[in-house]
């Protein structure tokens, strides 16, 4: 007996990681600040040239055990999304609001096609967690987004 087939939903990490990747790059101009283009990374890196720079990380994939006997599983993808923001000509207390609007955005962006451009059955972002990062001495105000994803495999009996 073969698998039921649900394609073309993700069934990988880095696909779903790469589809929130081009939906962050198709709204790239929203993205901007204050003159400044942004960039979004695949992946976190040691240093950021520009900000505002926006990294998808891949976190996790986890496979639910299905309630029947038909080898149909849950497959729900866990991703970040670090938004950063330095100091440019303006106060810390600016800069925080900004980059807090940005991570809105982010989650306004995503929250627009559920299905990832047909890649889940449903996207939301969980959390969304206002902080700092560091980078080789380097300190940028950011704000850190959880996405999670549901797919669905069939896996053959």
């Amino acid at each position: 007996m073969t698998a039921p087939s649900f394609a073309p939903l993700a069934d990988n990490l880095t696909d779903f990681c790469k589809g929130i990747e081009a939906a962050l790059n198709a709204a790239i101009v929203e993205l901007a600040y204050d003159g400044f283009p942004a960039r979004v990374w695949f992946g976190e890196q040691d240093k950021y040239p520009t900000t505002p720079s926006y990294a998808v990380e891949p976190v996790r994939k986890s496979r639910i055990e299905p309630p029947n006997m038909q080898r149909v599983y849950n497959i729900y993808f866990y991703a970040q999304v670090i938004c950063y923001l330095s100091k440019i000509r303006q106060g810390e207390e600016v800069v925080r609001e900004q980059v807090d609007r940005l991570g809105d955005k982010v989650e306004e962006i995503l929250h627009r096609d559920h299905t990832l451009g047909g890649l889940t059955i449903d996207l939301i972002v969980t959390d969304l967690e206002s902080g700092y990062a560091y980078k080789q001495d380097s300190k940028y105000k950011a704000v850190i987004l959880t996405v999670r994803g549901l797919s669905r495999e069939g896996l053959p009996c």
